[in-house]
């Protein structure tokens, strides 16, 4: 990625501090912040931070070469809060309607080239109002870059827009970001769905598994769905055909009994031990995020399953911190032969989303 010296302050509207711009869930700024504040550390980097409160977007000031690096060199999927990264090198202000194209061409220096281009604004109120400019300045952007548009660059040029009249400019590695605007994948909720928790899960799939969802969920396998009811997760595993045990003493969506893959178990989900060995545990609890962990704990030591995949409800006060020493706590009981992985995702509201594999 390029450093200092490829750094343009064209255009009187530029600032001049260059940043990691990243896109949150609305209210979750100073959390994704936060993790951001601790990753440069990680790094020996100093990074002052800006919150943008409701916005959906955070900002850590850095330096131009440690923005580049940071962003360049450490796994962005590993992040948690952050749903999306970028190198801020400008942002724009006082951009006038007629000329907007103009100063965001002049904003990107000239010997950097793109593989794609990606305009777009915060999750929050004032960027959903946004979504229609973005759209209408997407394709004349693009004409206007279409000599530094090359496949296999290796870069995305990004614009997020926070008002009408300005915008952060910057990049970021393909290969170590988002592929979806906003790091948000479009997901509609399958028609029949008991609830929409269906689509927390397919997303948490997508996101963990990616390409390597249908060869480890598929037709034959076994699943245990903890604290199922109503039954949307079920409901999910059995659209793939896998045959599901759903735990839960409240009842279940009838039409979930009725497709003759889920075996409705009334008990408690923290005691429920299951007679075999499964290949999924899914579990979606609304219950103090210690004790969600600790039972996620048991299933994988026990090697009851090989896969799991649960939330976690996170206190409404320290929140960054009480994700992370709930992580470090099932990271030192787990030990190696546990790979665990979370992530906030758009479905997600006040939690986090956990996948663990055992190996063999």
């Amino acid at each position: 990625m390029p450093g200092a010296s490829s750094r343009s302050t064209c255009w009187n509207h530029t600032h001049d501090a260059v940043s990691i711009l990243a896109h949150v869930r609305p209210s979750f700024e100073r959390e994704a912040g936060q993790e951001l504040q601790a990753l440069a550390r990680e790094h020996h980097l100093f990074g002052h931070l800006r919150v943008m409160e409701g916005s959906g977007l955070c900002e850590l000031v850095l330096g131009d070469e440690d923005a580049d690096r940071l962003v360049a060199s450490a796994p962005f999927v590993d992040l948690v809060f952050v749903r999306q990264w970028l190198v801020s090198i400008a942002q724009l202000r006082a951009l006038v309607p007629g000329d907007r194209v103009s100063a965001i061409v002049a904003a990107l220096p000239k010997q950097l080239v793109f593989d794609d281009l990606c305009v777009d604004s915060g999750d929050g109120d004032e960027g959903r109002r946004l979504g229609r400019l973005c759209r209408s300045i997407t394709e004349p952007l693009r004409d206007a870059l279409a000599d530094r548009l090359v496949v296999g660059s290796g870069l995305r040029a990004h614009v997020v827009f926070t008002s009408g009249d300005s915008a952060y400019v910057g990049y970021a590695p393909v290969e170590n970001s988002s592929a979806w605007p906003k790091g948000i994948p479009r997901l509609r909720l399958p028609r029949g769905a008991p609830s929409r928790a269906s689509a927390k899960l397919e997303e948490g799939i997508l996101w963990f598994l990616g390409s390597g969802a249908e060869g480890e969920l598929r037709a034959g396998m076994s699943a245990v769905d903890l604290g199922a009811a109503p039954g949307g997760w079920s409901w999910s595993l059995t659209r793939r055909g896998l045959d599901v045990v759903a735990v839960d003493k409240a009842a279940l969506a009838p039409e979930l009994l009725a497709s003759g893959f889920v075996e409705h178990v009334e008990r408690d989900a923290f005691t429920f031990k299951p007679g075999n060995a499964v290949d999924w545990c899914v579990c979606d609890i609304a219950d103090k995020p210690a004790r969600v962990a600790d039972l996620m704990c048991k299933w994988l030591e026990n090697r009851w399953c090989r896969w799991a995949l649960f939330n976690l409800k996170l206190p409404m006060a320290s929140r960054y911190e009480s994700f992370v020493e709930l992580r470090e706590r099932m990271t030192s009981r787990l030990g190696e032969h546990v790979v665990l992985r979370f992530k906030q995702l758009y479905h997600d509201r006040a939690e986090v989303t956990g996948c663990a594999q055992v190996l063999t």
